[in-house]
């Protein structure tokens, strides 16, 4: 069995989405890691909050923290579908502290 790590992502979607788009969203991100041997154990809704520089020319970013246990190389091999995923500004992984 694949050692697992624990590990938080934190991501912007675009604040312009309407809210079944936002929560398919979330919902998609979810089932991708997922997909990749990770179990979801949080996901924690900071809301609508202004960025501290333009992204895509939006001022304003909704902030997801998603905290999951996954072997090492999910973070590597989610890289490509996050990028393309629609709705989705930016997105960051680091391991957290065991």
């Amino acid at each position: 069995m694949e050692e697992v790590r624990p590990y938080e992502m934190m991501t912007i979607l675009d604040p312009d989405l309407a809210n079944p788009d936002r929560e398919n969203l979330v919902e998609r991100i979810k089932g991708l890691l997922e997909k990749h041997g990770a179990t979801v154990e949080e996901i924690k809704e900071w809301g609508r909050r202004k960025m501290a520089y333009p992204i895509k020319k939006k001022r304003e970013g909704y902030y997801l923290l998603f905290h999951f246990q996954a072997p090492p190389s999910t973070p590597v091999d989610i890289r490509w579908e996050m990028r393309m995923t629609q709705g989705l500004l930016r997105y960051m992984v680091v391991r957290r502290d065991e």
